[in-house]
C-alpha cells in the first residue's frame, strides 16, 4: 500500500515527504535539493503521527 513517508538525504540533510510502498521493489530516488541518490526512508508519516 502506497503511503507518505519521511525521507532524509544523507548528503545535504534535507528532509522531505514522498509516497512509498515498503512492500514494492526499491527504486532509486534522488534528493529534490541536491540530486544525490543517498536518500533513506525514515518512517511512515502515519506511524510518526501515531507516536505523537
Amino acid at each position: 500500500m502506497v503511503e507518505p513517508w519521511n525521507w532524509k538525504c544523507m548528503r545535504c540533510g534535507h528532509d522531505y515527504v514522498e509516497e512509498y510502498d515498503p512492500k514494492a521493489a526499491m527504486t532509486e530516488r534522488s534528493c529534490p535539493e541536491c540530486r544525490s541518490n543517498s536518500v533513506r526512508p525514515i518512517e511512515s508519516v502515519a506511524k510518526a503521527k501515531a507516536k505523537s
